[in-house]
């Protein structure tokens, strides 16, 4: 069982980002790896591109999120599906359940989130590398300089690999980010806090092995 938590931990953490090669590629191969894992079919491109426009003006930044905020910024989440370890995952501007946002939140599918509660993740990414300023995330857009982000990078301890560039956003949250010619197309965030919280009531509740 812990073996399982802290593995969830790690995928939360944006090691999923892991998988598409940051850094191991020159700009046209990366771009075509981020493609082909985020952006969606040209059939379906203009019709992802159009809803996630329609969700108008909005600053997920995730240091002030909740369900409620979500629902209020987004609407009604056009994606349900059930996550790892009895989690719930919920998509906006979806195409063929491929999702421009999606949350994560540490509910069994299928039960009722609490409007208070904060999600233990949140991923952002722009279809087919489009700019998006519609979209905000503190300050961030999709599609524009890693300027500020590159500078949280510089004035806190930078958690970066040669995979991808990770930082600490703020108390309980780290942000990892991708992208192509220093622009952002990939935000993925984890509330660390909640995720340490979640794994130590995990070792709570596991029964300890007999002897």
């Amino acid at each position: 069982m812990p073996k399982k938590i802290l593995a969830f931990s790690a995928i939360l953490s944006g090691i999923g980002l892991l998988y598409l090669g940051y850094n191991l590629f020159g700009d046209q191969q990366w771009r075509a790896e981020l493609q082909r894992d985020f952006g969606p079919r040209r059939g379906d491109e203009l019709a992802q591109r159009n809803a996630l426009l329609a969700l108008g003006d909005e600053d997920l930044n995730p240091s002030n999120l909740t369900f409620a905020t979500l629902e209020q910024k987004l609407h009604e989440p056009g994606w349900k599906h059930s996550g790892d370890f009895n989690s719930t995952r919920l998509g906006w501007a979806c195409i063929n359940e491929r999702c421009a946002i999606l949350a994560t939140f540490f509910v069994p599918f299928g039960q009722e989130i609490p409007a208070t509660m904060s999600p233990d993740g949140l991923t952002i990414s722009s279809p087919s590398f489009g700019d998006f300023h519609n979209i905000e995330v503190g300050g961030t857009h999709l599609g524009e300089s890693d300027a500020k982000l590159a500078a949280l990078e510089q004035s806190h301890q930078s958690k970066s690999s040669r995979k991808f560039r990770r930082v600490r956003w703020d108390r309980d949250w780290d942000a990892a980010w991708a992208g192509v010619n220093n622009r952002v197309f990939v935000l993925v965030f984890s509330n660390e806090n909640l995720q340490h919280r979640f794994i130590n009531e995990q070792n709570v509740a596991a029964p300890k092995p007999t002897k």
